[in-house]
């Protein structure tokens, strides 16, 4: 592995960054790629059909650096989710790998994720490229996963047939992806000047694109992502779940304070500054609220308002007893 190997990585993925609305790429963000694949569908039908042929031969190598793009936040996105998907990642990218000294100082400063480095060094050229990437990763043929992908908002609500797919041929599905990778190294290599491309070519490029990354954010909801919330009303469990644990984790600190404001002779100022403090956190969280009266996600918003303010004070009541106490004996030890 050439040296530079390392800072080659931090740099590119720094630069992804940069580039992104979210300024992420250590995840799936769908978001980013649904928006430049409706702004390539748009682009094209605004020029529509009678336009300049010339005009047309851009959108399948646009359309196939965004799959490209998301091909790998998602990669990194599996990878870092942990065993197994560690484990076959690696063992994915085994052979580019076998000298990363430089990447072990990337790591320990996390600047970038081991899935990054991971989907960094694998090819993307072909759909033999995520064809094999994503079988190994899930362990499962993805064509047959993609082919049996299903709306995973109407799922989760019980919603949704055997029957009803997303995608309504996965082998015509995967010839429009070949298409577009064979159209795009031609146009990206070539003057290729007696290759030409209809309207009709240009759209096929964007809509297999867009169709298999729809299809395969399914197939990411029901295997990596099938335990998490998905619905409003499954994310605002969560929170409250989340918040009534914080909540317990701030009274077995208060319990430790109160036991040593007491042999202090500080309980009472203990429990007035306390109290003060919850009188102050609930017009702060009301008013963190307010925006947010009328609208199906409030719940998440309220129980993130008030999950953050109990970390800190939290976090405070711990900071306070580490400098009383020594820290054998504060809650943490």
């Amino acid at each position: 592995m050439a040296r530079g190997f390392g800072a080659e990585i931090e740099s590119q993925v720094q630069s992804m960054r940069a580039r992104m609305q979210l300024g992420r790429v250590d995840g799936v963000e769908l978001f980013e790629t649904s928006v430049r694949l409706e702004q390539l569908g748009r682009s094209l039908r605004g020029i529509g059909p009678a336009s300049d042929p010339e005009l047309f031969r851009h959108f399948p190598v646009a359309a196939v650096a965004v799959l490209e793009s998301h091909f790998k936040t998602t990669v990194a996105s599996i990878i870092n989710a942990g065993s197994p998907y560690l484990e076959r990642g690696l063992a994915l990218a085994k052979d580019r790998l076998k000298s990363a000294v430089d990447v072990v100082p990337l790591l320990h400063r996390k600047s970038v994720t081991i899935g990054e480095v991971i989907a960094h060094v694998i090819p993307f050229n072909a759909v033999s490229s995520f064809e094999a990437a994503f079988s190994a990763l899930l362990d499962a043929d993805i064509k047959t996963l993609v082919a049996e992908a299903r709306d995973p908002y109407r799922l989760r609500n019980g919603q949704v047939s055997v029957a009803d797919t997303l995608v309504a041929s996965v082998d015509d599905l995967w010839r429009g992806l070949a298409l577009a990778f064979e159209r795009r190294h031609i146009l990206a290599h070539e003057a290729a000047t007696k290759f030409e491309l209809s309207f009709g070519d240009a759209k096929s490029a964007v809509d297999s694109c867009a169709e298999f990354v729809n299809a395969l954010d399914a197939v990411m909801w029901s295997t990596i992502w099938k335990d998490l919330p998905l619905t409003q009303y499954e994310m605002n469990v969560e929170a409250w779940s989340c918040c009534k644990a914080e909540r317990r984790a701030l009274a077995t600190e208060i319990r430790a304070a109160l036991a040593v404001t007491t042999q202090k002779g500080e309980r009472a100022r203990f429990r007035d500054l306390h109290a003060a403090w919850k009188k102050f956190n609930k017009r702060w969280v009301a008013w963190e609220d307010e925006s947010f009266a009328m609208g199906s996600i409030r719940p998440m918003i309220a129980a993130g308002s008030r999950e953050r303010a109990l970390r800190a004070r939290r976090e405070a009541i711990q900071g306070w007893l580490s400098l009383m106490r020594p820290a054998e004996l504060t809650s943490n030890e």
